[in-house]
């Protein structure tokens, strides 16, 4: 018992010290207004380095922060936005490249402060997410960039007042960018497949067709993301056929035969995407997945000239069997490339072209049995022998505006 006791003791204290520490609680409220003041002096000291004062603009701007070795973002130029080096480093390279000096600016609504962190004693450390947008002129050539940076500001906490504020790094946020892509799309379909291709009284008509896209995207880094999302397709497809193989001798009596068939169905894809530089507001997009597909409505409509009577009939092929072996599922891949605009910090649109391919044929023949007086001929009614394949092409001109969700960890 006496062991007992004595760890309990020992346990007992080791709380008490942990919690009283420097663990105390450090509200928003306790360290937002100095943090204010620290990000703008950083906006009005690095404004003020230019190659005429560089020893005396320099020194103003390194005193607020911990030391000269601390580790910033290069965002000087477009190429090296995701390199770092030591703020003292950063400050010759900026009147190197811009004698003339820099123009930074940030908005008080993209504040963002993070939540605090003992670090040594009564030192803490804190993230704050700034959107800083910056220019500079040099031989009458203008830069200019615009992007999220995360500060690590570090303080002096009593328990009871903040001070002493620095700044400790400046870097990428860690939390990935997130987007909501909402899509709309304008589209051509067909059912097609290598016989068709090999016979040429076959007609494939590319039939219109649309979809209405929501995609979540998460980007890995500057250049890749990863998206996944749920979409409603609407596909038709027109398959023309000048002539019946007549079935044993007996002439059906119908030409200028036509099928055509409407596809109502749900799609989930998922996504690579990658992001290039381009111009200015501008960057190319591509992608590339695979996508689910869940039929949930279909029609299909068949039709032929009567040669007796030189008339069109409609409901010249009907048979459930062959309705009934229609796949209500089946996976697919896709191809897409584009060009995406900013509007703003938060809204991008998107223009690109989008190419789909079924990789599960629409019907499943594996064993059926199709009694070929049926339809004829040797053909069943999408056109194909029972050794044959269907499968579904899209190809389309789509619209996107993409949201921005970004938010700090």
């Amino acid at each position: 018992m006496g062991y007992l006791r004595l760890l309990i003791l020992i346990l007992l204290g080791i709380w008490t010290t942990g919690t009283s520490s420097g663990q105390e609680f450090v509200s928003k409220s306790d360290v937002e207004d100095p943090i204010i003041q620290l990000l703008e002096q950083y906006i009005v000291k690095l404004g003020n380095i230019e190659a005429s004062d560089p020893s005396g603009s320099t020194k103003d701007f390194l005193a607020i922060f911990s030391n000269p070795n601390v580790r910033v973002i290069n965002n000087l130029y477009a190429d090296s936005a995701q390199q770092s080096l030591s703020v003292m480093n950063y400050c010759n390279k900026l009147i190197e490249l811009y004698p003339e000096g820099m123009t930074v600016g940030f908005s008080d609504k993209t504040i963002k402060i993070g939540k605090a962190r003992q670090s040594l004693g009564n030192r803490y450390l804190i993230p704050v997410k700034v959107h800083l947008k910056m220019t500079a002129y040099y031989e009458g050539k203008v830069y200019e960039h615009s992007q999220d940076v995360s500060f690590t500001i570090a303080f002096n906490w009593d328990g009871n007042s903040a001070g002493l504020f620095q700044i400790y790094g400046i870097s990428l946020p860690k939390s990935y960018p997130q987007e909501i892509w909402v899509t709309t799309a304008f589209s051509g379909s067909r059912v097609t497949g290598p016989w068709i291709k090999q016979d040429d009284r076959f007609t494939n008509k590319v039939q219109a067709a649309s979809s209405i896209n929501l995609m979540y995207l998460v980007w890995i880094n500057s250049k890749l993301g990863l998206g996944a999302g749920i979409r409603t397709s609407f596909a038709q497809s027109c398959l023309e056929l000048n002539s019946f193989n007549p079935l044993q001798g007996r002439d059906p009596n119908f030409n200028q035969v036509s099928f055509n068939t409407s596809l109502y169905q749900y799609e989930f894809p998922i996504k690579l995407y990658s992001k290039t530089n381009w111009k200015g507001r501008f960057n190319l997009i591509a992608g590339a997945g695979l996508y689910w597909s869940q039929r949930m409505w279909l029609s299909t409509v068949s039709s032929a000239v009567n040669t007796n009577y030189d008339i069109r009939k409609t409901d010249v092929i009907s048979d459930s069997q062959w309705m009934n072996r229609i796949r209500k599922s089946f996976i697919g891949a896709e191809v897409q490339a584009g060009v995406r605009m900013k509007l703003s910090r938060n809204i991008n649109l998107l223009l690109d072209a989008n190419y789909s391919q079924a990789l599960s044929a629409l019907d499943k023949m594996d064993d059926a049995q199709f009694s070929t007086q049926r339809y004829l001929g040797k053909y069943n009614p999408l056109w194909m022998d029972p050794e044959s394949r269907n499968y579904l092409q899209i190809m389309s001109v789509r619209l996107s505006v993409i949201m921005s969700i970004n938010s700090l960890e």
